[in-house]
């Protein structure tokens, strides 16, 4: 059988990888360094489930010895795609230190093939390399040279890495945090490259900013796995967006280092939280104690404010962007003056475009001012200390959103229009909205899944949900900015309104 695979796979082989349905694309990286495994994972460029046949053979090894393929050198597969036409595969590769040769092909089409280099080293060559590190016994101007070599087998990504200045800083970053790969091992190694990428995206991010947004942005996607200290994340996150586009305006354009830019970045923060006056607590977007307002109507942990508060007025947002969605204009603007949505840079809302699960629960926790620093989160798949993790545990603690299973919260993935309308559904009943179920007359009905009928009932009947222009609700397409910020805006008018 391993014979007349491989017989059809040589037929299938082309070095274009172009088929007449698309192109196969592949990456194969190591996941497990000491027990030999790796990770194959792709696409072959269309929306079909089909079978592939995997191919790894040794560079210098023959296909055939007599009428086996030979010991180490070999390994073959049948892969079938996902109906996206995307694949995953992870096994034990214990195979000899080489280069190898990495084929994919269509097993029913002759016509399709691909085929990339894969520089394999064995684990105890890894690990006495690993080690080295750990003991600084690299010399400094071997140190990119070597990771290169090394990086396919340790599935650190190093060689992909386009940006020469940003391997130096990692190479530096090693030779300093020595004791950290000395005691770790391979994972020391790991974390370490880790967050010296993320630290060298956030230093140049912010020297070649050209706004504050961008400053924002690069500080907040790289906050975790650069190991930026939790309590000083915490307190930027709790600063109304308009305080963090000054915090932001600090550091615009600044060439630091990184003790230099975490320095000015905590001194920044703990002068504007001195220099703000609060009354009845913390008056930033995320704490967990009530907001500051004059005519706001608290229901549970909730406040809407109706009347700006004079002690930290806020400024009102004008995306020049969200013209198209005439309908979600105010909704936008009052969340970005309340400090519950902020834009993506330049002077954009981005209302078009899609929210992730995390980005959702950072967004009813804003909103209900519920933010616990203390919630401990349940969800394997969220990463300690990161940026999400307190959101996500603070949502699931008050009732408002679960995991996709018991273990999983889904970080990464993207919010459905049903499952929104489900959270703020809750949302709505501990603000004590007033609901009133509807008969669900959408064309697509029937496609709404059972846990959420009674949610998209109630927030129909309501008001605070509509379909699209087609009389469908389109349960399952992904929410996008705009709608979320309207529907969220339309339970809290309604929570004041009660």
């Amino acid at each position: 059988m391993r014979k007349i695979l491989l017989a059809l796979l040589i037929m299938g082989i082309n070095i274009t990888g172009v088929s007449a349905a698309g192109t196969i694309t592949s990456n194969l990286l190591v996941t497990d360094p000491a027990n030999a495994k790796v990770k194959v994972s792709g696409s072959i460029g269309e929306a079909a489930s089909k079978e592939l046949s995997l191919l790894i053979k040794k560079s210098d090894a023959e296909f055939f010895e007599g009428d086996n393929l030979t010991g180490k050198n070999f390994y073959t597969k049948t892969i079938t795609t996902d109906m996206d036409g995307s694949f995953e595969l992870e096994f034990v590769f214990d195979a000899e230190s080489g280069l190898y040769e990495v084929y994919f092909s269509d097993l029913y089409n002759s016509g399709s093939g691909y085929v990339y280099d894969f520089n394999y080293i064995a684990y105890e060559e890894v690990l006495e390399f690993v080690i080295r590190l750990g003991e600084n016994s690299v010399k400094e101007q071997d140190m990119i040279a070597e990771l290169n070599r090394y990086s396919d087998s340790l599935g650190i990504g190093f060689e992909e890495i386009e940006n020469f200045l940003k391997k130096e800083y990692i190479s530096e970053d090693i030779i300093n945090n020595s004791e950290i790969i000395k005691a770790d091992k391979i994972d020391g190694l790991k974390r370490v490259v880790n967050f010296s990428g993320s630290r060298f995206d956030i230093l140049n991010g912010i020297y070649e900013a050209k706004l504050p947004g961008d400053v924002y942005n690069v500080i907040t996607e790289n906050a975790a796995l650069a190991e930026l200290p939790s309590e000083i994340i915490l307190d930027f996150n709790n600063l109304k967006s308009s305080k963090q586009t000054e915090v932001c305006k600090k550091l615009l354009g600044k060439d630091f280092t990184y003790d230099e830019f975490l320095k000015t970045f905590e001194e920044e923060i703990e002068s504007i939280k001195k220099a703000v006056t609060v009354t009845g607590g913390n008056s930033g977007s995320g704490g967990g104690s009530p907001v500051s307002n004059k005519t706001g109507i608290s229901g549970g942990g909730y406040v809407m404010t109706t009347e700006s508060d004079e002690s930290d007025a806020a400024v009102k947002y004008k995306f020049g962007d969200i013209e198209d969605v005439p309908w979600a204009i105010e909704a936008i603007e009052y969340l970005a003056e309340q400090g519950i949505v902020n834009g993506v840079g330049e002077n954009k809302f981005d209302p078009n475009g899609e929210l992730t699960r995390e980005q959702f629960a950072k967004l009813i926790v804003e909103a209900y001012n519920c933010y616990d620093e203390n919630a401990e989160c349940i969800f394997s798949d969220v990463q300690n200390g990161s940026w999400a993790e307190k959101y996500i545990a603070s949502a699931f603690d008050n009732g408002l959103m679960n995991g996709i299973s018991e273990t999983e919260f889904g970080i990464g993935k993207n919010v459905i229009r049903q499952d929104a309308a489900l959270v703020l559904y809750r949302f709505a009943k501990l603000i004590g909205v007033e609901m009133t179920a509807a008969e669900l007359d959408f064309d697509d009905a029937e496609e709404i899944s059972e846990y959420a009928k009674e949610a998209v009932s109630a927030m129909y009947g309501t008001g605070i949900i509509n379909g699209m222009d087609n009389n469908t609700f389109a349960p399952k397409n992904t929410i996008t900015r705009a709608q979320a910020c309207k529907m969220l805006y339309e339970v809290m008018k309604r929570g004041v309104e009660g």
